[in-house]
């Protein structure tokens, strides 16, 4: 799995993303971040779902809940939350950015060409995929609050969340900048935080 920092990265790069369309395709203001950090994480409660569910293995990480079935699902109920919220948002753009922000969660992990492979057309096809090049960093997990800490004490963790900033935070900055040499900077930041993730963990 990406980190907890980099699927919220991911899922804030598409949400801006959408601010930047025509006509703004999501509502403004700050709080509305939530939506799709809430969106970003959701998935990996498998990690915890032995302990919740009687599923076992037919719950491991990066099984269902990471297939595009599961992206339709998550971004729908999203949608649906943020038109009862405020009935001015336009259902049908928000939802297809929300369905970028949640498919960004199952997409990192694809990109991590590492772990269990991800199910994206299951239930049809149980048949899971990676990248052949790493473009995300390794990130460990453990399915105890416990061990999550734990992890906070490895270097490798903090080389990840690092590589993870400097490439998907550099292209959340060009997208809030917006200006030709700010942009630009930052995605040549970005550029080389994936170079570096993809030198060091292939």
């Amino acid at each position: 799995m990406a980190s907890v920092v980099g699927h919220a990265l991911g899922a804030v790069i598409i949400w801006e993303a959408g601010k930047r369309l025509p006509g703004g395709w999501v509502p403004p203001g700050p709080a509305w971040y939530l939506l799709p950090l809430m969106v970003a994480v959701l998935p990996d409660l498998d990690i915890f779902a032995h302990k919740i569910t009687a599923a076992g293995p037919a719950m491991a990480h990066r099984g269902p809940t990471h297939s595009l079935l599961a992206v339709l699902v998550i971004a729908g109920a999203a949608a649906l939350a943020a038109y009862l919220i405020d009935s001015s948002v336009k259902l049908p753009r928000v939802f297809i950015v929300l369905f970028g922000c949640a498919l960004m969660h199952p997409l990192l992990d694809f990109l991590m060409a590492c772990g269990p492979p991800v199910p994206f057309l299951w239930p049809w096809n149980s048949q899971g995929w990676l990248s052949p090049v790493q473009l995300i960093p390794t990130a460990y997990y453990s399915r105890s609050v416990r061990g999550l800490l734990s992890l906070l004490r490895y270097p490798e963790t903090w080389i990840g969340i690092g590589l993870e900033a400097l490439s998907l935070g550099s292209l959340w900055a060009a997208l809030l900048i917006w200006n030709r040499v700010g942009s630009a900077i930052f995605l040549a930041l970005s550029g080389t935080g994936f170079y570096l993730t993809w030198k060091i963990f292939r």
